[in-house]
């Protein structure tokens, strides 16, 4: 696998912006955070969210993933994205490519105004590489260049207790964060692979450093017998290749061959004493005749077994075997300081001699106290009541009432930190905790830090609560404060103040009192008492008493004390008022129970504004409080249809009305107008004798006969669409609209015409006779009945849309020319049976279909996202289908 060690690198091309920038870089964990620098063509850079908000030429940013081959794996990761700032996270990571993959690429699309700016970066990321591994057992020490390579000899000198190992890296350490080194051990050199969840033999964390040591002690591998070792090393991005070397013989310390001492002479104490003893049989003496000539000395006494009755030790006592006492044995005397002195010392407990002894306390090389709990000692380490343990400055206090378990703490502040160690010099210092203040504490986590006075963080990664500590002003402090976990989150110069979780939230410049509870991005800046819920990259600057709820809120204006509710939708919302409750969701409001009371007056903004309320009575009925006004499908020759709100009730001009419906009308009424298909029966016409004044000429026609003056006994007035005729005027019958008039021998007829108008019509359908039988005929579709063999023309409705748009019953093929993406809204599958619509996109944005009542396909949308592409759907009564 390629080591990638290089500096990040990203080219502009500033004379061709339409050019695609490329970069590069290493990075050295699974989350990635990405900052763009947006420059726009007049004011210069763009920094942060507000400011891309705010800047009239940057519209958005939309991000897709890509694999390092540079070919897309994720289209539109983010769309419409209004920040400089995103994350990639090790979830995000593994949803897109399966499994965590540390190489990988970004491609970033600035939308301004005027065009498109494109940028990629590519990210590579290693995974440690050995380059060696020396092994040191009790054969001698070797080396290893590689995995399962011979044993090259450094030294012949072996040892026993301990074996140790030294492992070094090809990595650069700038470029690779280690995690940890894990060893496992097996009796062949690939027994290991197949091994099911094996138990490491040795495991410790990583330094950063490129050579590393370490040992293994005894009982970790088997006394005296060859075991082959395999070197796993972690990273921060995975595992590197695994080194196996051996065979290596761990053998134990060996226990002394001789601990007791039965005799000594001359020879073995001259050297101690610093002169040779006299003895008067021979030069060897006893023991027991050495303490003769006197039983103190100040120098320094060697001895394998050393028996001890009453006598006391004033100078070093150096003893290669145990000190084994019959007695109550006392070290030291009182007063004095007691000293032991070893690479290891270890605390042994045996209640007889038959016992074997059981260590409780060991002290090792690495200066580490260990208490161990073993065999008898299940009491572990036990203070009596109201006993002190000093830790430097700090004292933990065993509770001084013996019944109680209680503990007390004295110390100026608690911080728990991960790892093995808080020695600065170690390389685990670096994810320590930090307290530089009074009564705070940080429990768990890495990289906190505070200082503030009384202060906590629970858990949680590089959060940090600071101020500017001032005696003379309290009000920039950051005391009191609370973190409770996530990462990043800030509390500085502000008092009181909560931030419960989440990523890169801030709150700060004297915000006192207030609290964000989580999201991404969300801060409060010179705001006190005010509250943010949560969600993302919320911003609320100099206002008081306010509370956020949603996502993308700005409010950078001097309002305070409303309330803010939002959806999690990327567009600008910014509050205008104070004390005002602020509702801002794209799908509106829907209240699922109870009613909605309002106490004052409603004032809506939109394109129909309600001024007043008004009763509503129908019928001579008046609505009660909790009805609704509702419009039927209409009675008798009545049609109701609806549009945009707006009720139409007209009469149904396809079906003649039948003479049962006419009521009696008095005169005054039939006075203007026309009838269509309706005649008027003999019997059912009233002559008005004394208003019809008829000269001869007038009636000859109709007549067929002059007649005479003498036989005409009275005249009658003609009135028509209101007006009386005059004398010298004629009564002619003049065709209106949709009305034919005809006349044979004397008799007009006014009827409706078999025919329609192109006002009449709102669709024109084209279908053989067997569709036609199978159908029930809308009467505003003009059929076409004709054969399938015939090429009879079809006449279909076309409309161009540039916004969203809902298609009606008299579309039938829609353009959709918006710059932006639109979205398309189908009728109803039910009410609108064998209806066929076409839809065509012909520009770059995407066109999103979906139904009002019915799926398209059994799914809920559909997108057409190239320019002159088009679908075509057809209701079966239930759902859309494409055809």
């Amino acid at each position: 696998m390629p080591l990638y060690e290089f500096t990040p690198s990203f080219t502009v091309d500033q004379t061709d912006l339409s050019l695609t920038s490329t970069g590069s870089g290493v990075h050295l964990k699974k989350d990635v955070t990405v900052n763009l620098g947006i420059l726009d063509r007049v004011s210069g850079g763009v920094a942060g969210n507000q400011e891309l908000l705010a800047n009239p030429y940057v519209n958005n940013v939309s991000l897709d993933i890509l694999n390092i081959d540079g070919t897309v794996k994720f289209q539109d990761f983010l769309t419409n994205y209004k920040s400089n700032a995103f994350s990639i996270t090790e979830y995000d990571n593994i949803n897109v490519f399966g499994e965590y993959t540390k190489d990988f690429g970004v491609k970033a699309t600035v939308s301004e105004s005027s065009q498109t700016n494109t940028s990629e970066f590519y990210f590579y990321g290693n995974v440690p590489e050995f380059s060696g591994i020396t092994v040191r057992d009790s054969t001698g020490t070797t080396s290893h260049s590689s995995s399962a390579s011979s044993k090259t000899d450094v030294n012949a000198s072996g040892q026993t207790g301990v074996l140790t190992s030294t492992v070094t890296f090809n990595n650069d350490s700038n470029y690779i964060s280690f995690d940890r080194l894990e060893v496992y051990s097996s009796t062949d050199s690939a027994a290991f692979n197949s091994q099911i969840d094996p138990n490491p033999v040795f495991s410790r964390n990583l330094s950063n450093e490129t050579i590393q040591s370490f040992d293994i002690n005894e009982g970790e591998l088997p006394n005296e017998s060859a075991v082959y070792l395999h070197f796993v090393p972690y990273g921060q991005l995975g595992t590197g290749e695994v080194w196996t070397v051996g065979p290596y013989t761990f053998k134990d310390n060996p226990p002394a061959a001789n601990p007791y001492i039965t005799e000594v002479t001359s020879g073995d104490i001259t050297g101690a004493l610093g002169f040779t003893p006299i003895s008067t049989e021979t030069d060897d003496q006893t023991l027991d005749e050495v303490l003769a000539q006197g039983n103190v000395s100040s120098r320094s006494i060697a001895a394998g077994s050393l028996s001890v009755g009453s006598s006391f030790i004033t100078g070093n006592l150096t003893l290669g075997g145990d000190i084994v006492t019959t007695g109550t044995t006392s070290i030291g005397l009182g007063g004095q300081r007691l000293r032991l002195k070893g690479n290891f010392i270890d605390l042994q407990y045996a209640a007889n001699s038959a016992e074997t002894p059981q260590t409780f306390l060991s002290i090792d090389s690495s200066e580490t106290i260990v208490f161990h709990r073993q065999g008898n000692f299940s009491s572990g380490i036990s203070v009596s009541a109201g006993q002190d343990i000093s830790l430097g400055g700090a004292v933990i206090q065993a509770d001084s009432d013996p019944n109680k378990s209680s503990i007390k703490y004295a110390s100026d502040n608690i911080a728990f930190s991960v790892g093995a160690t808080i020695d600065a010099s170690s390389s685990e210092f670096a994810q320590s905790n930090e307290i530089n203040s009074f009564a705070s504490a940080i429990l768990l986590g890495t990289k906190n830090k505070i200082f503030g006075d009384f202060s906590t963080i629970l858990a949680g990664s590089e959060n940090i609560i600071s101020g500017e500590e001032s005696t003379s002003n309290t009000s920039v402090n950051s005391d009191f404060d609370f973190i409770g976990a996530g990462s990043g989150n800030q509390i500085t110069g502000s008092r009181f103040s909560s931030v419960v979780g989440g990523i890169g939230n801030k709150i700060f410049k004297t915000s006192n009192n207030s609290f964000i509870g989580g999201g991404t991005g969300n801060v409060l800046e010179g705001s006190p008492n005010s509250v943010i819920g949560g969600g993302i990259n919320n911003y609320i600057n100099s206002a008081e008493s306010v509370q956020i709820f949603g996502s993308y809120i700005t409010g950078t204006s001097v309002y305070d004390g409303y309330i803010y509710l939002a959806d999690n939708q990327n567009r600008t919302k910014t509050p205008n008022a104070s004390d005002t409750l602020f509702i801002d969701f794209e799908g509106g409001v829907n209240i699922k129970t109870g009613d909605l009371t309002v106490q004052g007056n409603i004032t809506m903004g939109g394109s129909n504004v309600l001024t007043a309320v008004r009763t509503v009575t129908a019928g001579g009925n008046t609505l009660g409080a909790g009805e609704t006004l509702a419009f039927g499908v209409g009675g008798d020759n009545i049609k109701v249809t609806e549009s945009g709100g707006a009720v139409t009730i007209a009469v149904d001009g396809s079906a003649e009305l039948p003479t049962e419906t006419i009521p009696n009308l008095a005169t005054s009424k039939i006075n203007s107008g026309t009838f269509a298909n309706a005649r008027i029966s003999e019997s059912s016409v009233t002559q008005h004798q004394a208003a019809l004044t008829l000269a001869s000429g007038q009636i000859t026609g109709a007549l067929g006969f002059t007649p005479l003056s003498g036989v005409l006994s009275s005249v009658r007035t003609v009135t028509a669409g209101g007006n009386t005729l005059g004398a010298s005027e004629t009564l002619a019958f003049t065709e209106g609209s949709n009305i034919q008039i005809t006349e044979s021998a004397g008799a007009v007829t006014i009827a409706s015409p078999s025919g329609v108008t192109s006002s009449d019509v709102d669709s024109i359908v084209k279908l053989t006779q067997a569709e036609y039988d199978a159908i029930t005929p809308d009467s505003n579709t003009l059929y076409f009945i004709s054969d399938e063999s015939t090429n009879s023309p079809v006449v279909n409705p076309i409309k161009t849309v540039t916004n969203n748009y809902t298609i009606t019953d008299t579309d039938h093929t829609v353009l959709v020319s918006g710059a932006a993406s639109t979205n398309i809204t189908l009728p109803s599958a039910v009410n609108n049976s064998n209806y066929v619509y076409n839809i065509k996109n012909i520009t770059t944005g995407a066109v999103a279909i979906s139904g009002t009542v019915g799926l398209i396909d059994l799914t809920g949308s559909l997108i057409i996202n190239s320019k002159f592409e088009s679908v075509t759907v057809q209701s079966d009564g239930s759902n859309w289908y494409i055809i």
